[in-house]
């Protein structure tokens, strides 16, 4: 699908369905380019004082000292937020962090726009959803990194540095020892990570949660963002099979091609059909494959580009064979053991072996800066109507 026809069908889509909980079209372009400009001292600045008696500005705390945990960025010691909206009380915990990577700058305009948008003109929707769950936002994961506009790695000895080594502007895994920060989240020892993964992981299990919900907002901002130019938003589900489940699951076939799913249309019709033919159809009422379907279309109804392609350039970035191709209404539930079999384990992945049941995280590929944010909002968006409120939704 060129771009000529994905705008085509944007356009098609829009005000199809129009939510009094964060109106996706009411996002202002000037407003998005004014707060995306702005160095993290003082986006961080500007952003405490809107806040200030808006909600309640949460320090992350250093796990060692239990002193306010700070990055030393432009020469200044700037603190770690969290800003926490809805019921105190509440059983139900989400948590939403943006700029996990430092380059990937523009989400903490969507946790601005997030927060802003679910503050102001109240209404019954937001209310209820409010009243129902608490939300903790981290707009910044990586300060240094989004001050300098790179991406962070940490070593074995959980050191962090914010000078990455790139080449041909593709980000290293591993150089010399060097791994992403994503993905040192997940690993097992627990003094390798680094003093402010930690920090932030005791927080989101003990200080705020624990939490039932985690959401993690990226863009692809490196050079394979011109292979999946303007494709919209991507959904990687973080979900964990048993080892029974895996094993049924490997019995089944995958639609990978049109004709795979006209045969298994085909399949439904027949009167001589004989048990479930497909990964997707035996997924159909898993009720973390319903959620994560239902949030994806709700963010389609929103009149928002989706990535519903298959997932072949994604699993080519990572190192996967074709043979492990997957469509992907399959990956939003097998992209867990997917991730899992490459050998990676990612910060929403070491949340759901905490006992979270709901993570997720987005790619944003969109052309424009406002557009990611959009995406970005629907996202959360559909995430509060599906989880908190328990709303399906169909294409």
């Amino acid at each position: 699908m060129n771009d000529r026809q994905i705008d085509k069908l944007i356009e098609k889509r829009k005000k199809k369905d129009i939510s009094d909980l964060i109106d996706v079209n009411k996002v202002n372009l000037r407003e998005v380019e004014f707060w995306s400009e702005k160095n993290y001292p003082t986006y961080l600045n500007d952003l405490l004082k809107y806040m200030d008696k808006k909600c309640d500005i949460i320090p992350i705390k250093h796990i060692e000292t239990g002193k306010d945990y700070t990055e030393k960025v432009g020469g200044k010691d700037v603190k770690l937020y969290t800003f926490e909206i809805g019921n105190p009380k509440a059983d139900y915990r989400m948590a939403i962090e943006c700029v996990k990577h430092g380059g990937e700058r523009i989400h903490r305009v969507t946790g601005y726009l997030f927060l802003k948008y679910m503050l102001e003109n109240p209404n019954k929707t937001k209310e209820e959803i409010l009243d129902k769950v608490r939300i903790s936002v981290l707009p910044v994961v990586d300060p240094i990194g989004a001050h300098k506009g790179t991406r962070g790695y940490v070593n074995a000895e959980g050191d962090e540095t914010n000078n990455p080594v790139v080449v041909s502007m593709r980000h290293n895994q591993n150089f010399f020892g060097w791994e992403d920060a994503n993905a040192v989240e997940g690993r097992n020892v627990e003094e390798n990570k680094g003093y402010r993964i930690r920090s932030l992981q005791n927080h989101f299990l003990n200080e705020f949660g624990p939490i039932d919900s985690y959401a993690s907002l990226h863009e692809t901002v490196m050079y394979p963002n011109l292979a999946f130019k303007n494709q919209g938003v991507m959904f990687l589900l973080h979900h964990y099979f048993t080892n029974l489940e895996l094993e049924q699951l490997s019995r089944l076939e995958r639609t990978f091609t049109q004709w795979d799913r006209i045969k298994r249309k085909m399949s439904k019709l027949s009167v001589f059909r004989e048990g479930t033919k497909s990964i997707e159809e035996h997924l159909e009422n898993h009720p973390t494959f319903e959620k994560a379907k239902s949030i994806r279309n709700r963010v389609r109804n929103l009149g928002l580009a989706i990535y519903d392609d298959k997932l072949e350039l994604a699993i080519k970035m990572i190192g996967q064979s074709r043979t492990d191709d997957i469509s992907i209404e399959e990956g939003l539930l097998t992209l867990g053991p997917f991730y899992k079999k490459a050998g990676i384990i990612l910060a929403p992945d070491f949340y759901v072996m905490n006992g979270v049941t709901n993570a997720m995280t987005i790619e944003t590929f969109s052309k424009s800066e406002a557009d990611r944010v959009k995406e970005g909002l629907g996202f959360l968006e559909a995430k509060l109507q599906v989880e908190v409120l328990g709303k399906r939704f169909y294409k």
